[in-house]
Parts: C-alpha cells; sequence; structure tokens
C-alpha cells in the first residue's frame, strides 16, 4: 500500500518547488550552466553526495529552469545512472537515452 495515491503529484514537472539550504551548489551549476550559453560545454557535471542531500533536486530543477530561460537552445535528460557498474554500462544508458540502441559490449566504449 502507497503512503501517496499519486506519486506524480510530486513530480518536479508539478510541483513548484524552492530549494532551500542548496544555495551554494545551485549558484554553482547555475554559473556552469550559464556558460553553455556563451558557447562553453562542460564534458562532465559531476554531482554527488549522501542519499537524500538533494541532488537529484537542484540538479533537474536548476536544468528545467535553464531550459526555459534558453527558450528552447538548451536540452537537459535526466539519466539515472545508478547501479551501472561500468563505463561501458553508463555510455550505453546514455544512448538509449538519447534515442539511440543499446549496444552489444564487443562494440566498446568509443563505439558508442
Amino acid at each position: 500500500m502507497s503512503l501517496f495515491k499519486d506519486k506524480g503529484a510530486l513530480s518536479l514537472d508539478r510541483l513548484s518547488v524552492e530549494i532551500i539550504g542548496r544555495t551554494e551548489e545551485a549558484k554553482r551549476l547555475d554559473k556552469i550552466l550559464e556558460g553553455t550559453s556563451q558557447g562553453f560545454l562542460p564534458k562532465v557535471i559531476s554531482v554527488f553526495g549522501p542519499p537524500g542531500s538533494g541532488k537529484t533536486l537542484v540538479t533537474r530543477k536548476l536544468c528545467k529552469d535553464y531550459e526555459i530561460k534558453s527558450e528552447g537552445k538548451f536540452k537537459s535528460i535526466y539519466v539515472n545512472i545508478g547501479g551501472n557498474r561500468t563505463v561501458f554500462s553508463v555510455a550505453n544508458k546514455l544512448l538509449a537515452a538519447l534515442g539511440g540502441e543499446p549496444q552489444l559490449s564487443r562494440i566498446g566504449v568509443n563505439g558508442i
């Protein structure tokens, strides 16, 4: 039995979320995202911390806000890579999220 009637109501797409206690982290990520409008594209943005510390909330909210602010020039895709044990499996998951066909391991990371 679920505690919530509609878990979808908790989706960031349906909530007006105010992030409390992560202002500094949000500013740093916002600065990185702002650089994309000037042609700078970071290869990887790594967000880490203990479970429940607000990593997903902060990153998803800021990316969604930046999509709106950029008027469609910036697009973000949320991909949970938890549970993936290899770089290849992470790359394959990202490929699938971008609409590509998952590949067999013999193709290697560079093939993806």
